[in-house]
């Protein structure tokens, strides 16, 4: 899904949800690639009061390969993003994990 702005003016990040429910019954989603160094708990407290009530969220376990354009970045463990699933989960019942064994 693109979104309507002028390649002059710069993209209000905070605004996206606001932008994708205005569309209607387009279906669109958000999700997260989880990355140890980057994300915690507090992170997705945030992002569950700034999605609030969105149609799909997506916690995708970080993967590690030679196409990463840094080094030294880890996974969670899967019961860790479960946990974050669970801080998730009241405001935005549609979050799930995605590509994860469990």
């Amino acid at each position: 899904m693109g979104f309507p702005f002028k390649k002059t003016s710069p993209l209000d990040i905070l605004s996206i949800p606001k932008i994708a429910r205005m569309n209607g019954d387009l279906p669109y989603e958000f999700r997260t690639t989880v990355v140890r160094e980057l994300h915690g708990a507090s992170d997705f407290e945030s992002i569950g009061e700034w999605l609030a009530g969105c149609q799909a969220y997506f916690l995708q376990s970080y993967k590690d390969s030679d196409m990463v354009m840094t080094s030294g970045l880890s996974a969670y463990t899967v019961p860790e993003l479960k946990d974050f699933l669970n801080i998730l989960l009241p405001s935005i019942p549609a979050a799930r994990l995605r590509g994860v064994d469990e």
